[in-house]
């Protein structure tokens, strides 16, 4: 490693934090404009290093941050928790990104980042941070209908409504029904998870299981 890629690092370094840290200030657009610009600067210098994807990586999540604070921006903020993981892959991005899928109800969605982390990086500091979020969502007794929002993307989808509704005011006031909701919250969120990660998967889930039923829930 030579001298002049060290002392460009360090720069890159103390730019990262400075922005992580002062990201709410005013002047918070010029110390991203210089923690972007030494991004840029390493990456062309020192491309087969991995010092300047990290970065990239950190400055999305670090903007996704300030968006996720602001739940109107929450998608936007989905997006930018992507392109930190699509720069590198570490854990706190995944586990960003879990939290905004909890935010818009994107439970199955949420787990299946939660498992990634569990899976990939059990020695990290946010592992057991990652099964604890994933039991809290797991053991939501009315939350959204996970295999639905697997299959149609959205807890907020016409479908997954329809759904949750059938389930709060059909099946949970009976003693069977209660049962059987409790009995598919244990067992639903391995399959959604699954299901969230394929496309064939989603489509066929939707095709094959899930149209059939709303057909017979919109006739009763």
């Amino acid at each position: 490693m030579s001298s002049q890629f060290e002392k460009e690092v360090e720069l890159l370094e103390r730019y990262g934090k400075e922005f992580a840290e002062h990201k709410l200030d005013p002047d918070s657009e010029r110390r991203r404009q210089l923690y972007s610009k030494q991004i840029d600067l390493v990456r062309s210098q020192f491309p087969a290093e991995d010092a300047w994807k990290i970065h990239t990586a950190n400055l999305y999540h670090q903007l996704a941050v300030l968006k996720y604070a602001d739940s109107g921006k929450a998608r936007e903020a989905l997006e930018l928790a992507d392109k930190a993981i699509s720069s590198y892959d570490l854990p706190k991005h995944r586990m960003l990104k879990a939290k905004i899928c909890n935010m818009l109800g994107q439970y199955p969605q949420a787990i299946a980042e939660l498992d990634y982390i569990c899976a990939n990086f059990p020695d990290s500091k946010l592992y057991v941070d990652a099964r604890q979020l994933k039991d809290e969502i797991a053991s939501k007794p009315k939350g959204g209908c996970f295999v639905a929002t697997a299959a149609y993307g959205s807890v907020l989808a016409p479908e997954v409504v329809l759904l949750s509704r059938f389930r709060d005011e059909v099946l949970l006031p009976s003693q069977l029904g209660a049962v059987f909701v409790t009995f598919y919250y244990k067992v639903s969120p391995p399959l959604a998870s699954l299901i969230a990660r394929v496309e064939f998967l989603r489509t066929a889930t939707r095709a094959l299981l899930l149209a059939p039923l709303l057909r017979l829930l919109k006739r009763t």
